[in-house]
C-alpha cells in the first residue's frame, strides 16, 4: 500500500499543480502522461486518482497536500448535500472530458467505482482524507458522473451486479446507490420494450 499511496499522492500533486496554474486539459494530459511513463501505469489508474482529487476539492484540504496546493481547497466543508453536490459538479464538469477520455472501458469504470467506494469509506490509500463527507451524496455523485459521460449505464449496472454478489458489509454503497441503479434499470427496460414495439410494428407494415 505504501507504493500505491505514494502513486496516489503523486497523481494528486501533479493534477493540483495543473489546477493551480490554470492549465488547459491538453497541458494537464501532457503532465499526467509524464507521470504515467515514469510510474509505468495505465491512464485509467491515473484518471481514477484524478477523479478522487477532483471530488476532494469540494472539501477542506487533506493533511498530505502541500501548503501551496492546500489553498485550492475550501476552508470549510459545504453545509448540506445540495451545496456539496453543487461544489463537486463545478469541478467535475470542468475535468469530465479528461476523465471520460481515459476511463473509456467498462472494466476501467467499474474499477473507478470501486475506488470511489474506498475513497468514501476512507479505506486503503484514502485513510484520513475526509472522503466520508461524500457518503450522503454518493448516489447523486454517481448520477452526476453519468450525466457528464464519465460513467456509462453499462458500467454502473455491471458494478451493481458485482456488488449484489458481495458480502452484506460490502453492500453499503450499493444500498446508497439503489435509487439511481433502479432508475437506470427502468430506463433500460423501457428502451427494450420500445424497441420490441417498433420491431413488431415494422413486421406488421411488411
Amino acid at each position: 500500500n505504501g507504493a500505491e499511496g505514494a502513486f496516489r499522492r503523486e497523481v494528486a500533486e501533479t493534477f493540483l499543480r495543473c489546477v493551480k496554474h490554470g492549465y488547459a486539459q491538453a497541458n494537464a494530459v501532457v503532465e499526467l502522461q509524464g507521470l504515467k511513463m515514469a510510474e509505468n501505469r495505465t491512464f485509467a489508474d491515473i484518471a481514477r486518482y484524478v477523479l478522487m482529487t477532483v471530488l476532494g476539492l469540494a472539501l477542506p484540504a487533506p493533511a498530505d497536500v502541500t501548503k501551496e496546493n492546500a489553498r485550492l481547497y475550501p476552508a470549510e466543508a459545504p453545509a448540506g448535500v445540495a451545496a456539496l453536490v453543487k461544489n463537486v459538479r463545478e469541478r467535475a464538469k470542468q475535468w469530465a472530458p479528461l476523465l471520460s477520455r481515459f476511463l473509456k472501458s467498462e472494466d476501467d469504470q467499474v474499477e473507478m467505482l470501486l475506488t470511489l467506494e474506498e475513497y468514501c469509506a476512507e479505506e486503503a490509500v484514502f485513510k484520513g482524507m475526509g472522503g466520508a463527507a461524500l457518503v450522503p451524496a454518493f448516489a447523486k455523485i454517481l448520477h452526476m458522473l453519468y450525466e457528464l459521460d464519465v460513467l456509462s449505464e453499462a458500467s454502473v449496472l455491471a458494478w451493481a451486479e458485482e456488488k449484489e454478489l458481495a458480502a452484506e458489509e460490502d453492500k453499503r454503497f450499493l444500498a446508497l446507490a439503489a435509487p439511481f441503479v433502479e432508475w437506470l434499470r427502468d430506463a433500460e427496460s423501457e428502451e427494450e420494450s420500445e424497441e420490441e414495439t417498433e420491431e413488431s410494428e415494422e413486421e406488421e407494415d411488411e
